[in-house]
């Protein structure tokens, strides 16, 4: 397991801004151990405070 612990600026922590965080290729590279230059991934987002309505149908 890894953790990669960065320091925000304070436009990173406003809610009126967007919430993009940048990472160098290289930090990427060494977290994810991508060996060759070119690699397919996918990302998942989980919201984990999303509650379903009770009124609605899904």
């Amino acid at each position: 397991m890894k953790i990669l612990i960065v320091k925000f600026r304070t436009n990173d922590l406003d809610p009126s801004y967007g919430k993009q965080v940048e990472f160098s290729s290289k930090n990427v590279q060494e977290f994810f151990e991508f060996k060759n230059t070119e690699e397919y991934i996918t990302f998942v987002y989980n919201d984990y405070n999303f509650k379903p309505s009770l009124d609605k149908k899904i």
